[in-house]
């Protein structure tokens, strides 16, 4: 199936993540790092992104990265893979080809933790973004600012972190990732 496509220039591929994040933290930590990479690579560019809402409208439930490939062939298309792979993305994720067949990535685990209000999250999170040992690689504020996303390798090593930094919070931990 994805023979007839490799070899073909100036290909769109679209990068759907699984990441409930906002637009400045999907800028910072996998659009801009991305297109320089791939513009780097010489392998093509990012042409585009979006930002994909929960039903109702009530934070974030995907995100999408166009990527304009010059040449899609299969050595480019499994280092745009690797890329992908290496810049953090959480599992879940996928391509989606110029033929509309999708092909999957991402090795990163998310967590969401739910608290009681906007304040009492904004609060831990500026806690956990104090201490530069945390085990997560970015993270936002997710349903009606109440919950944190986090993103990293592991979500045990995120779970058991985040317990060090609570205070006597009420939180649920959910994996979302």
């Amino acid at each position: 199936m994805l023979g007839r496509l490799f070899g073909k220039k100036g290909q769109i591929v679209v990068a759907t993540i699984n990441a409930r994040i906002l637009p400045m933290t999907r800028g910072e930590f996998l659009e801009d790092p991305l297109d320089q990479i791939l513009r780097k690579t010489r392998l093509g560019k990012v042409c585009g992104g979006g930002t994909a809402l929960l039903d109702g409208g009530d934070g974030v439930n995907h995100i999408d990265i166009e990527i304009e490939l010059k040449d899609l062939s299969q050595p480019n298309f499994t280092l745009l893979l690797e890329i992908l792979n290496d810049l953090g993305n959480p599992k879940g994720s996928y391509l989606t080809l110029p033929d509309q067949s999708k092909v999957a990535f991402g090795q990163f685990e998310g967590l969401e933790m739910m608290f009681e209000t906007e304040e009492i999250a904004e609060a831990f999170a500026g806690r956990l973004m104090e201490d530069d040992n945390s085990p997560h690689h970015y993270g936002d504020f997710g349903a009606r600012g109440r919950s944190l996303n986090l993103y990293g390798p592991s979500f045990a090593e995120m779970e058991a972190f985040c317990r060090t930094k609570l205070t006597g919070e009420a939180f649920t931990f959910t994996q979302i990732a």
